[in-house]
């Protein structure tokens, strides 16, 4: 069984290179959606780096997922890895995350895997869901910011804010929102890409039959996933 501190450690790992990430890509439009927001006018703000900056986390996670996996197949696989080819434009990014976390993927394998020959690469299809998910995700977090921002501009008209007050309180609200929300998906996202990875390479496994359903629990774990801890699927 992959080492449960290993695990852990890909799962901080993950998490903190989405908060990080997106914390930087957030700020540039979470300025300018205040100012355009006291103005009374709203311009486009692109939202696409903080897109990659999901994505960036989630193909972290993917990967930590794929190399835990294999660790618990372990040698009966060795001969059946495949490993597909990802599109040009995440080349790079793959690997480059399998190179800056090689220790922790080799502490999830115990296979001896060379992971700039035989990186764990994301099929097409995992590889389409991940890009449409995060820039679908990136536009939920934008648009909910400028609910909260819109709302919160009554508050500044009330107290007779002036105009850099206004900004002040709102741009402070603005990170104060952004931050919570950037954490909490990088708590359940990462858990999710981490999973699909786990499925992908067992999936792709001609030892593997069946899935055996492991729940963390604490007192986060929700009675569904309580119930089928154990039992194989």
């Amino acid at each position: 069984m992959a080492d449960v501190a290993a695990i852990a450690q890909a799962f901080e790992r993950a998490e903190r290179r989405i908060i990080a990430l997106a914390r930087k890509a957030s700020k540039p439009f979470r300025q300018t959606l205040v100012r355009d927001v006291l103005a009374g006018h709203i311009s486009f703000f692109d939202t696409q780096d903080l897109a990659n900056a999901f994505l960036a986390g989630l193909l972290s996670a993917y990967i930590f997922g794929r190399a835990a996996a294999l660790g618990e197949i372990k040698e009966g696989i060795k001969k059946h890895l495949t490993f597909a080819e990802p599109r040009e434009m995440t080349v790079d990014l793959v690997r480059l995350i399998v190179t800056k976390d090689a220790q922790i993927i080799h502490k999830l394998s115990p296979i001896v895997v060379d992971p700039m020959r035989y990186y764990f690469a994301p099929s097409q299809q995992v590889l389409t869901f991940l890009e449409g998910y995060t820039v679908r995700l990136a536009r939920v977090v934008a648009q909910d910011l400028l609910r909260h921002v819109t709302d919160l501009v009554r508050k500044t008209i009330e107290e007779g804010m002036s105009e850099r007050e206004a900004i002040e309180y709102l741009e402070k609200a603005a990170l104060d929102f952004t931050e919570r929300r950037i954490k909490a998906i990088a708590r359940t996202e990462a858990t999710r890409a981490f999973n699909i990875g786990t499925l992908e390479e067992t999936k792709a496994s001609r030892v593997v039959v069946g899935y055996r359903f492991d729940a963390v629990l604490d007192d986060r774990t929700t009675d569904i996933c309580r119930e089928r801890n154990g039992r194989f699927i």
